[in-house]
C-alpha cells in the first residue's frame, strides 16, 4: 500500500464508526453430520483490508458511507466535496465514481454527475433471489468446515459477544447481523462464494436502511439466526442450508412489504417492470 493511500486509510477509519448510524436505520431481517474430516486450512477473509490505492480508499470511504447512512439514494455525490473529504484528486474521484457505477451502486448522469442508486423492487427481489441461494450454500460448507481451527470458537464467539453487550439500539443490530452474515462466508472458505457475496452484501444493505425496526421484529430476525447457529455447529449441512435460505426468503418478503415506505426502494408501477441497468 503506498503512503497516502496509508493515511488516507487512517483518516476514513476516524470519521465515523458504525455504531454512529441514526437509530431509523434497519438491521437486516434476513432481512449438520460427522465432524469435518478435511485437512486445516487458512479460511478465506471477507475483505475489510486497507485499500491498496488512493482510488481504492476512495471507494472504501464511500461504501462506508452508505452504510452508516451519510448518502442515502437519489443523493448526488459532489465531485468537489469527495475530493476534500477523502484528500483525493478529481481523476481518483472519477475513478472511484466509474468502478462504483460498473457495480451498480452509482449512476453517472451527463452534464450531471454521480448520484446513488434507488433500488426498485423488482431488482431488489432479484438480488435475494440469487443471495438465498449463495447463502444458502455459504452456510452448507460453513457447516462442512466447522471443524477446522477457530471456527467453532469465531461462531460462538460472535454470539456470545451480541448476547452480553445488545442494549436494543438498531445500528447495534446492525452492526452485529452484517458482521454474522460475513462470517459464516467468510467460515465457507470459498473465494468464488466470497466475490458474489460482495458484490449482493452492499446492495442487499441499502434495501433495508430506514425500514422501520421494532422489539419483535429484531426478537424475529435472532429466532431465524438460532437455528443457523446450531446447524453450523452440529456439522449439519442441510439443515444449516435450509434454514439460512428461509431466512433470506422471510426477509425479502419484509422488504416487498414494505417497498416504497422509504426512498430505498422503488416500488415499480403496476405492469410494469424497472430496466435492467445498462452495463
Amino acid at each position: 500500500m503506498t503512503s497516502r493511500a496509508a493515511q488516507l486509510q487512517y483518516k476514513l477509519r476516524t470519521v465515523r464508526s458504525p455504531d454512529a448510524v441514526s437509530a431509523r436505520s434497519s438491521v437486516s431481517f434476513m432481512p449438520s453430520s460427522e465432524p469435518s474430516r478435511s485437512s486445516p486450512k487458512t479460511v478465506t477473509a471477507i475483505s475489510d483490508a486497507a485499500p491498496a490505492s488512493v482510488v481504492e480508499s476512495v471507494i472504501f470511504a464511500i461504501k462506508n458511507g452508505l452504510r452508516a447512512g451519510r448518502y442515502a439514494p437519489g443523493q448526488r455525490l459532489i465531485e468537489g466535496d469527495i475530493c476534500l473529504q477523502t484528500d483525493s484528486s478529481r481523476s481518483s474521484v472519477r475513478e472511484a465514481m466509474r468502478r462504483l457505477a460498473a457495480e451498480g451502486l452509482v449512476e453517472i448522469e451527463h452534464h450531471k454527475g454521480a448520484r446513488v442508486r434507488s433500488l426498485g423492487i423488482d431488482e431488489v427481489l432479484e438480488l435475494y433471489q440469487v443471495r438465498e441461494v449463495l447463502e444458502g450454500l455459504s452456510a452448507r460448507l460453513a457447516a462442512r468446515n466447522i471443524d477446522r481451527p477457530g471456527n467453532r470458537e469465531k461462531l460462538i464467539r460472535i454470539e456470545n459477544d451480541f448476547d452480553k453487550t445488545f442494549d436494543g439500539a438498531p445500528s447495534k443490530y446492525m452492526t452485529y447481523n452484517v458482521a454474522f452474515h460475513r462470517l459464516v462466508v467468510e467460515l465457507a472458505d470459498n473465494a468464488r462464494l466470497t466475490e458474489l457475496f460482495e458484490q449482493l452484501e452492499l446492495p442487499a444493505f441499502l434495501s433495508l436502511l430506514h425500514v422501520v425496526v421494532d422489539p419483535p421484529s429484531v426478537d424475529l430476525s435472532r429466532s431465524e439466526h438460532r437455528p443457523i447457529v446450531a446447524a453450523i455447529l452440529a456439522g449439519r449441512e442441510k439443515a444449516a442450508s435450509t434454514a439460512m435460505q428461509k431466512h433470506i426468503s422471510r426477509t425479502a418478503q419484509h422488504v416487498k412489504d414494505h417497498a416504497g415506505e422509504t426512498p430505498l426502494v422503488r416500488k415499480t408501477p403496476p405492469g410494469r417492470r424497472a430496466q435492467p441497468r445498462s452495463k
